[in-house]
């Protein structure tokens, strides 16, 4: 559970030290302690530098194995909304106006 929810989210640039700077600063303060991370293994996510900054935390980050998007929920939405917007796309204005009417 999140202690308070502004500026934890994270909007930056997809770039491993940006992000781990994220995560040290932002996200695991914000943590009560002992949480467990959940993370899949996009490139950005540097296992090794993650550990210590989570474990300096009192935290632990468990990583998904690789190529297992059964496992990752938000998967799973975007399988959805993409079928979605294939069925809808050929008669919306834009992709923009298509998103809207899917969600």
């Amino acid at each position: 559970m999140l202690r308070e929810n502004r500026g934890v989210q994270y909007d930056g640039t997809m770039e491993s030290t940006l992000f781990e700077a994220w995560f040290k600063e932002r996200l695991c303060p914000a943590l009560e302690r002992g949480k467990a991370l959940i993370m899949d293994n996009a490139a950005s996510h540097r296992k090794k530098h993650l550990e210590r900054i989570a474990e300096a935390s009192g935290h632990r980050v468990i990583f998904l194995p690789p190529y297992s998007p059964e496992l990752n929920l938000i998967e799973h939405f975007w399988a959805v909304l993409k079928k979605r917007l294939q069925s809808v796309m050929s008669y919306m204005k834009s992709l923009d106006v298509a998103i809207a009417f899917c969600l």
